[in-house]
């Protein structure tokens, strides 16, 4: 069984919004199990996504990187970070990582684990999933069984293969992945006897928002609902308080 309280701290809404650094410093006098922060949306579109530019300046990432790389060594907890370089897709991706690896070489004074999942998935997948069909809308059993996609409201009917082809695609990833990664022992190159390192650090392409809150705590044995209901919360800072804000930490 799980221990009664798993505390979370979501730093802002999303990486490189900043927060107040006294917030974080409140938030560290506490005991902290896990720092997780979401660093995309889709609210914005496909824009950035088809154009591989960075939402937030790298400096702004930096800054919060830096900061929250120092608070997750403090407290010995992991640091989980979803759908980074806003899109989640390359090359924003490997930029972002690039920033948490450089942060992580400054602050660390001993190897830390460090898991990067990708997100991005080659076009050339979508290709047995895509129907050519130019029939009505099918009902999502029907897609199913054809192996045709279902528009989400008013979007159209249906993704040509050629549109696919000249597409950039990311998967939206769950828990599943981060949970993996969070599990998986990492060996010290060169050190044969040295125990496997914890994972401590793990850097995710387009992620599910609350996924990066919920994977650890539901690894641990907490329940899914009361975790993904706490984490659906956690997944934009403080805008879920009175008054709120985008640019500030909120632990739960």
């Amino acid at each position: 069984m799980p221990g009664d309280v798993y505390r979370i701290l979501s730093p802002t809404a999303i990486l490189g919004y900043g927060f107040p650094e006294a917030s974080l410093l409140a938030a560290l006098n506490q005991e902290l199990d896990l720092i997780a922060v979401d660093a995309g949306s889709m609210d914005a579109g496909p824009h950035y996504l088809g154009s591989s530019q960075q939402y937030v300046s790298l400096a702004s990432v930096e800054r919060d990187a830096d900061l929250l790389v120092k608070a997750a060594l403090s407290k010995g907890c992991p640091l989980v970070v979803g759908s980074m370089g806003f899109s989640g897709a390359e090359p924003q991706f490997s930029e972002e990582v690039e920033v948490f690896l450089r942060c992580i070489q400054a602050r660390a004074t001993s190897p830390v684990g460090v898991a990067i999942v990708p997100a991005d998935i080659p076009t050339s997948s979508l290709e047995g999933i895509l129907s050519e069909s130019s029939s009505p809308q099918p009902g999502i059993a029907a897609a199913a069984a054809e192996g045709t996609l279902v528009p989400l409201g008013r979007m159209p009917q249906r993704l040509t293969v050629d549109v696919a082809r000249r597409s950039k695609v990311v998967a939206q990833m769950g828990i599943e992945p981060i949970i993996t990664a969070l599990q998986a022992p990492v060996v010290q190159p060169g050190s044969g006897q040295e125990p496997p390192l914890r994972v401590q650090f793990v850097f995710c392409g387009r992620a599910y928002d609350p996924a990066v809150f919920a994977a650890d705590p539901i690894r641990k044995g907490f329940d899914i609902g009361t975790t993904l209901h706490a984490s659906k919360i956690l997944e934009c800072g403080a805008i879920a308080c009175s008054p709120g804000s985008g640019a500030d930490c909120l632990v739960a």
